[in-house]
């Protein structure tokens, strides 16, 4: 049995499309660019702070449950314990020079996370040693806060001696 003919049939389909609500539009993403931003304006700062071996200046950079683990593997946990192994490492350095830094990548979570890999090529001199060229490769798990900063909740380190360049192929 047959209630429209088939012509009526299309034209109360195109009725009903036509009368159904339109979608919803897509929710906007993160400000990936803003989120850049700001956290490589928190990289300069831990960049200084290194540099000036100020211990203070590494508390606007951490959250204050982060937890920092370092290249030879132990576990910080706390802003307490952070800042005692920064000033610990910062006692027995006479210098420290950042020779480039390099965003490798950023991977915007929410509006509220990333997570970032980081590499350092710095020249630090211990004390009563020689100044060594190394590189440290990170990553970094950010948190916004309700202040709206950027602060560091885990990072995890790969720091080693910088390898001897290559020498260049004889044509």
């Amino acid at each position: 049995m047959r209630l429209l003919p088939s012509g009526g049939a299309l034209a109360a389909l195109a009725l009903l499309a036509a009368c159904a609500k339109p979608p919803a539009p897509a929710a906007a993403g993160p400000d990936t660019a803003a989120i850049r931003t700001a956290i490589l304006a928190q990289l300069s700062k831990a960049e200084a702070a290194n540099t000036t071996m100020d211990t203070a200046a590494v508390r606007t950079i951490f959250a204050e449950d982060a937890t920092w683990i370092t290249s030879d593997g132990a576990s910080n946990k706390g802003m307490a314990e952070i800042l005692g192994a920064v000033a610990k490492i910062y006692a027995g350095t006479d210098s420290f020079k950042i020779d480039s830094s390099t965003l490798d990548a950023l991977v915007v979570v929410n509006d509220n996370e990333a997570v970032t890999f980081t590499t350092w090529v710095y020249t630090a001199k211990a004390k009563g040693k020689k100044a060594e060229q190394r590189v440290n490769p990170f990553a970094d798990i950010w948190r916004k806060g309700a202040d709206g900063s950027w602060r560091i909740t885990r990072e995890i380190n790969a720091d080693g001696v910088a390898p001897a360049p290559k020498a260049a192929a004889k044509p």
